[in-house]
């Protein structure tokens, strides 16, 4: 005789192909994320990987599964990190789970990267094993980025330092936020000390007000700086007053906001030689009043030397009888002409 028993397994199986499934939907959401992800244990052992951490790092998931995550991050970082785990498992205490790090991993062929790494506990009921996920974003592209805007930086700052012309950068409410080498010439102040200053402790009241009004125009209306060049009068760190030339242009801030280039041209300088013709025009009019021409124009080319030679020459001492009285009674002018 014999007996034969009999279990329906149709339940069991439908659990199975639903398990899988399960399996497959998150396997398709983990390879769909553009950044590398770990699924580790208390460990520090990887249990599953996406092809993001494949691609990025060049082991295949086989070689993923089993290792440490310390074949990322290097010895140092490896225990660091592992120990950073057991004392969260044993105390609580977290010090890089839910927290960004950003640190250098390496490849497979040793070659390191820039990467930013955060780890989250994901809760279970399976198991004693306490599992975490590690989300890793390759940050080479932007530390490039980072450099690049760092080199343009300072090539734009070197390029302002050499300008000859003082630059202010003023924001929208008179702070003055930037400035080159040439204005801390001109201004004769520090560096630090200008850009503790507002625009206002620089231009004269008058000269800021001319200023102000222009920009409120600009910031009410958004219409371009009307007249936005014209002579002014600063005031230096010692005190003293300069006349300077300056123009204002409006330029868009990193955030957004709004912020007021002025190119100050110091023309001191500049008056002190119009001063100069101004005057040595005066003095040749008064010479060419008083000399005759020819001896004027001698003297503009060469004053040391104004004589002549001449092998024959007849001096003649003449008086004009009266002349005395009768230009005692006349105009000066009278008696010139």
């Amino acid at each position: 005789l014999f007996t034969g028993y009999v279990h329906d397994l149709s339940g069991q199986k439908q659990r199975e192909e639903t398990i899988r499934v399960r399996e497959r939907l998150l396997e398709g959401i983990l390879n769909a994320s553009l950044d590398p992800l770990f699924q580790i244990n208390q460990r520090g052992i990887i249990q599953t990987c996406n092809s993001a951490a494949t691609k990025l790092f060049g082991w295949t998931h086989d070689e993923f599964l089993g290792s440490n995550i310390s074949m990322l991050v290097g010895t140092e970082h490896a225990s660091k990190h592992d120990q950073y785990l057991r004392n969260y498992v044993e105390t609580g205490i977290a010090k890089i789970i839910g927290q960004k790090r950003h640190l250098m991993a390496r490849d497979k062929s040793g070659t390191e990267i820039a990467i930013e790494l955060s780890v989250l506990e994901v809760e279970t009921n399976e198991g004693d094993d306490r599992l975490f996920c590690g989300f890793v974003r390759d940050l080479t592209l932007q530390r490039k980025h980072e450099e690049e805007i760092r080199r343009r930086g300072a090539f734009t700052s070197k390029i302002l330092d050499g300008m000859i012309v003082a630059l202010l950068v003023v924001d929208a409410k008179g702070h003055i936020c930037r400035v080159n080498a040439a204005a801390t010439y001109v201004f004769r102040q520090r560096k630090d000390l200008l850009l503790a200053n507002a625009l206002a402790m620089l231009l004269d009241i008058n000269d800021f007000t001319w200023y102000k009004e222009r920009i409120d125009a600009f910031l009410v209306a958004g219409t371009p700086l009307p007249q936005a060049h014209r002579e002014v009068s600063c005031l230096r760190g010692d005190g003293t007053e300069f006349p300077a030339d300056i123009s204002i242009a409006a330029v868009d801030g990193p955030d957004g906001d709004h912020l007021f280039s002025l190119f100050c041209n110091d023309v001191s300088d500049k008056k002190r030689m119009m001063e100069i013709e101004i005057e040595k025009s005066a003095a040749e009019v008064l010479l060419m009043n008083v000399l005759p021409k020819q001896i004027a124009m001698k003297l503009q080319k060469d004053p040391s030397h104004i004589a002549e030679s001449h092998e024959c020459a007849t001096i003649l001492f003449a008086d004009i009888v009266g002349f005395t009285t009768m230009s005692s009674n006349m105009e000066p002018t009278a008696v010139v002409t």
